[in-house]
């Protein structure tokens, strides 16, 4: 339970939150690092992805999380290494 509260501690910073969250957003980034596994290394590089878009939500947070899940991406490496490729299809 330290770790999850961490995490949440991590992303209020990051998003600059001064509310609580809510049980939907609550339920999600307990998916994140119980199911998924992942840190906030992996949930840090998603909140900026989610951050540049124009109305970014925990919608769009968890489905590009658990795009990556489902990608089987276990590291940030693997997400960087995939993401540089995309990058470098769209040249």
């Amino acid at each position: 339970m330290i770790h999850l509260t961490r995490i949440r501690k991590q992303i209020q910073n990051e998003l600059n939150l001064d509310r609580r969250f809510t049980r939907t957003e609550k339920k999600y980034i307990k998916i994140w690092t119980t199911q998924y596994n992942y840190d906030f290394e992996i949930i840090g590089l998603a909140l900026q992805y989610t951050t540049n878009k124009r109305d970014p939500n925990f919608d769009y947070l968890h489905c590009l999380l658990s795009d990556w899940y489902n990608r089987d991406f276990k590291t940030r490496k693997d997400i960087i290494q995939w993401l540089n490729s995309i990058r470098k299809q769209k040249q």
